[in-house]
């Protein structure tokens, strides 16, 4: 007869035997990893990043299921967006459309630009002048825990039904920019 497994023990011993897998081989040893090699390369301290922002969002759907979610951390939060971006978002499958940009500039964390086109999706932090001076396709503002839920399916709901937190929804631009509001409620602008 098949048996449940107690679910929260399995989890601890796995944790616990990826972590000394880890350990063991070292940062810089090559191996498997369901993602292209670009921007993120296929060695052990790629995949314990990799984890690192995942361990993160459970962290914090756990919280919010609890009643009492806090917002991630700033330093770990900057750089889930980074892992996000060079790990999800960067390939060489190219772009069918025009080519185009999208700027990321999280609040206390500083700005990112992913670029898509002919060559494919790859991204570049950007300095405060470069955010400043470049007009992308489109850009999303917000706090970075904001946004590294957003990139890894945020969950705050707002009360017109969209995900969102206060400081998100009170980004909105104005002018002859048009702003609107991803399915996860962080701002979206475009020219």
């Amino acid at each position: 007869m098949l048996r449940p497994r107690r679910r929260r023990g399995a989890d601890l011993g796995s944790t616990e035997q990826l972590l000394t897998a880890l350990r063991e081989a070292g940062p810089v040893r090559g191996c498997w990893a369901w993602w292209q090699p670009l921007a993120s390369p296929h060695t052990v301290a790629a995949v314990a990043r990799r984890r690192v922002p995942e361990s993160l969002i459970h962290t914090y759907d756990a919280q919010l299921a609890s009643g009492a979610p806090q917002d991630l951390p700033t330093t770990e939060a900057s750089d889930a967006i980074q892992e996000f971006l060079a790990t999800v978002c960067t390939g060489t499958v190219p772009w069918p459309g025009e080519p185009a940009t999208m700027d990321c500039h999280a609040a206390e964390a500083g700005s990112w630009r992913q670029t898509v086109d002919g060559d494919g999706s790859r991204f570049t932090r950007l300095t405060a002048a470069e955010a400043a001076e470049t007009k992308p396709t489109a850009a999303i503002h917000g706090a970075a825990s904001e946004m590294a839920c957003s990139c890894t399916c945020a969950y705050r709901p707002a009360p017109c039904g969209r995900r969102a937190t206060p400081t998100c929804r009170s980004n909105c631009r104005t002018g002859a920019e048009r702003s609107s509001r991803s399915k996860d409620g962080v701002a979206l602008t475009t020219w």
